[in-house]
């Protein structure tokens, strides 16, 4: 793939995540924080978008100059799964 094609296919999904998932992921993280807990459709929602930056990152390797939304956006995955995780304790 060359490097114009690989930064198209990486505009795209990054448009689909920051307009599509990222809404979405804000509402569920803005839940947690009220401490209530994850649905099976959250989940479910939650592992396809931790797919989405899986494969972004691939493609990010080798395009630098979009690490930082890829590194915010683990970052709020991560800090999703340890709210979901504490709610689930309390």
């Amino acid at each position: 793939m060359n490097h114009t094609t690989e930064r198209g296919i990486l505009q795209a999904m990054l448009y689909q995540s920051s307009e599509i998932q990222m809404p979405r992921v804000l509402r569920i993280h803005r839940r947690l924080e009220t401490g209530d807990r994850l649905n099976d459709d959250d989940l479910t929602f939650l592992y396809e978008v931790c797919r989405s930056v899986e494969r972004m990152r691939v493609l990010v390797l080798r395009h630098p100059d979009y690490e930082d939304y890829c590194t915010r956006s683990v970052y709020l995955l991560r800090e999703i799964s340890s709210l979901a995780l504490a709610n689930e304790r309390a």
